[in-house]
């Protein structure tokens, strides 16, 4: 009796390696894709507990943690067309993935992609002008010498001078605007609301527009054609009274000390909503193309052994799914980082795709964009350090676009990033914009997973 027990414990502790009946890999359900490319070793550990060796074409389920180990890299391709390529010593947990679209190949070949609606996109008009529409980029090229135009979205806390997240994004464009018109020069106006002493205001004042100043500065815009001044709670163009008065009140405006124009006194113009297009939001992201033939100095692939996978190795192919069939991808991000280019499921059913990571969670509108949680490396990487130091960074994430566009959330808020844009989201969810990519991505970047995965 006691001999059977024992060898009935001793078939139980076998069961990981052969997949216990109730683990993804045993079920009748169809996988959420394959592995495309390993370098090294890599594992999926099931929602019951086992572990199996993953190697080039298996497959890997909703419900598996999937782990790359040190110097291993491993490409996934899942059943919507998307890639995710792991970096060495990562987790990523598949937590949730269905894609109604999965057909038999057979069925597959005969459906069409339907065709996708264009997101709108806002028109520059093509005479010079002198705007600021909110959302769009800043127009200086038609300004008279002594206009002067507010920066929308660039406003600050109640007696803060810190350039917060959307500031940032908005100073990008005005660095962008004065690069292309190298003939301008500005002046940099800093305004609070009427609360407390006024001369301690116009300090205050003058702070915040220095912080913009060194902004454009760190962003390329040569310090000589800026200068900076505090004017206080001078010139409200807001109910003081209300609380939403006052934060207008707390703003940039920036005047043109030489342009285009006639050189004359002009009034200021305010932050305004563009007749085109009529929306009170910045339209999405325009998705990027992606190119068929990546630079390889740019994104260097893995070398693996054997032949070069190719991503139709998986025995299922997909159709577009559409929005509200039951397609959905979430994903979660547990240790190392990412790049990814998103499938069918986060171009069309944008509330059913996201990745979680354990300080803030990204949208995808179908891109190609990474995400790594900042280690040591990441801490001590000149431009991260300078900005919020150390202990601020580690623990924390870096999320990156490279095409489309993504949306970043944390517990603090939330930025839309464009191609070309980082962010920092600190350990408390403090979201940072990045100036450039930083700059342990840049000399160790994260390969193409759609290069990667592309035979021959």
């Amino acid at each position: 009796m006691i001999q059977a027990r024992s060898l009935a414990f001793a078939a139980l502790a076998l069961l990981p390696l052969a997949a216990r009946p109730d683990d993804p890999a045993s079920s009748a359900a169809p996988s959420a894709g394959t592995v495309v490319l390993l370098t090294g070793q890599g594992t999926a550990a099931a929602p019951a507990g086992s572990i199996r060796p993953l190697v080039k074409d298996a497959p890997v389920y909703s419900g598996e943690i999937v782990s790359t180990a040190a110097n291993s890299y491993m490409n996934l391709g899942f059943s919507d067309g998307g890639f995710v390529l792991l970096r060495p010593d990562s987790r990523l947990h598949i937590r949730d993935y269905a894609n109604a679209a999965v057909v038999p190949q057979s069925v597959a070949k005969t459906e069409k992609t339907p065709a996708q609606p264009k997101a709108a996109v806002f028109t520059r008009p093509s005479s010079p002008s002198c705007e600021a529409f909110d959302g769009q980029p800043v127009r200086l090229d038609g300004c008279a010498a002594g206009q002067s135009v507010q920066l929308p979205g660039v406003t600050f806390r109640d007696g803060s001078a810190w350039v917060n997240v959307r500031s940032r994004l908005e100073l990008k464009k005005l660095a962008a605007e004065m690069k292309t018109h190298r003939q301008l020069n500005v002046e940099i106006d800093g305004y609070t609301d009427n609360r407390g002493n006024p001369e301690s205001n116009r300090k205050l004042a003058e702070a915040r527009a220095k912080s913009v100043r060194n902004y454009l500065v760190a962003l390329g815009v040569a310090a000589a054609r800026l200068s900076a001044k505090g004017l206080g709670p001078d010139d409200p163009i807001a109910d003081n009274s209300t609380d939403e008065g006052r934060e207008t009140n707390r703003r940039v405006e920036v005047r043109v000390l030489g342009g285009h124009g006639p050189s004359a006194k002009a009034p200021r113009l305010a932050a305004a909503s563009p007749t085109a297009p009529p929306t009170s939001a910045p339209p999405p992201p325009t998705v990027a193309t992606e190119p068929t033939t990546p630079a390889p100095a740019a994104s260097p692939a893995p070398v693996a052994s054997g032949p070069a996978p190719s991503p139709t190795a998986a025995p299922l192919v997909t159709a577009q799914p559409t929005p509200g069939d039951g397609s959905h991808a979430f994903l979660s991000l547990l240790k190392g980082g990412f790049r990814a280019v998103s499938g069918a499921i986060g171009k069309i059913n944008h509330d059913d795709y996201q990745i979680n990571t354990p300080v803030a969670t990204i949208g995808i509108r179908g891109t190609n964009y990474l995400a790594v949680i900042c280690d040591t490396q990441c801490a001590n990487d000149p431009a991260i350090a300078a900005l919020v130091g150390y202990i601020a960074a580690e623990g924390g994430l870096v999320a990156g676009d490279i095409a489309g566009g993504i949306v970043v959330t944390s517990s603090k808020g939330s930025i839309i990033l464009g191609p070309g844009e980082y962010v920092l989201v600190e350990p408390d969810g403090t979201l940072i914009a990045l100036p450039a990519i930083p700059r342990f991505l840049a000399l160790s970047p994260i390969p193409d997973p759609a290069f990667c995965a592309a035979p021959g």
